[in-house]
């Protein structure tokens, strides 16, 4: 919406250019095009998921909620961090507090049982600042 907003006060000739990875969550290119702005987009990267934690996590995974040594919280930049995070900890003896970047992550969070807090902005740092 706000590039769209700019669109007449600024000269785009060019298409925009959105760099993305393999995996996102919505789709600015069809957005901007709807709104009669070029788009192409560019993937230029990927994130693999991993299928296990390193040892030295999974050992403070498993311990005591009153572990001095636990995980209070877990900081979430998307929806399919979420939920991999909720697979590798699924047999976690606690629940760390979720401080997510969007609602539509801290819904996956809520769901999960999760005590959970979302940034006012999704802007890492409005993030940070749940952390304050």
């Amino acid at each position: 919406r706000t590039i769209t907003a700019a669109a007449p006060l600024v000269n785009l000739a060019n298409p925009v250019l959105h760099i993305v990875g393999r995996d996102r969550a919505g789709d600015l290119v069809a957005g901007l095009t709807a709104g009669g702005i070029a788009a192409v987009s560019a993937v230029l990267y990927r994130a693999e998921a991993i299928t296990a934690w390193p040892q030295d996590i999974a050992d403070i995974l498993a311990a005591d909620e009153f572990d001095d040594k636990k995980i209070d919280g877990v900081l979430l930049y998307s929806q399919r961090a979420a939920r991999v995070f909720i697979e590798l900890s699924r047999d976690m003896a606690y629940g760390p507090t979720a401080y997510c970047l969007s609602l539509a992550i801290a819904d996956i969070m809520c769901a999960a049982d999760y005590p959970t807090l979302v940034a006012q902005r999704a802007e890492e740092d409005s993030l940070i600042d749940l952390l304050r």
